[in-house]
């Protein structure tokens, strides 16, 4: 069994512990999009965000930014409580994505 750590705390986390692949598949899936829809968001290949939601590939550190900004998300947000590497985790940005509310 993989370890778990919640990037917030660095203590393991019990809250989740879902794989990374499949909360990548199960956020594209609540926004209704294909993989190939998400991959041309990504500029990737449909069959690397196959291969991402199958775990044959752990995406890098890019993708998941990216993916972050996508599910309107912090990168930490993304991966806490998943199987995610930590050493690339601590290689995230802080911030991506910002909700601004701005009406007038």
């Amino acid at each position: 069994m993989k370890r778990v750590v919640c990037l917030l705390s660095e203590l393991p986390c019990a809250c989740t512990n879902e794989p990374i692949e499949q909360r990548i598949a199960r956020l594209r899936n609540e926004l209704v999009w294909t993989q190939q829809e998400l991959a041309e968001r990504l500029a990737i290949s449909r069959v690397a965000v196959s291969h991402i939601e199958l775990g044959l590939s752990v995406p890098g550190e890019r993708t998941i930014t990216l993916l972050a900004g996508l599910f309107k998300r912090e990168p930490l947000q993304l991966v806490a409580g998943t199987d995610y590497p930590p050493a690339r985790a601590e290689r995230l940005p802080f911030v991506t994505y910002r909700n601004y509310n701005l009406r007038c």
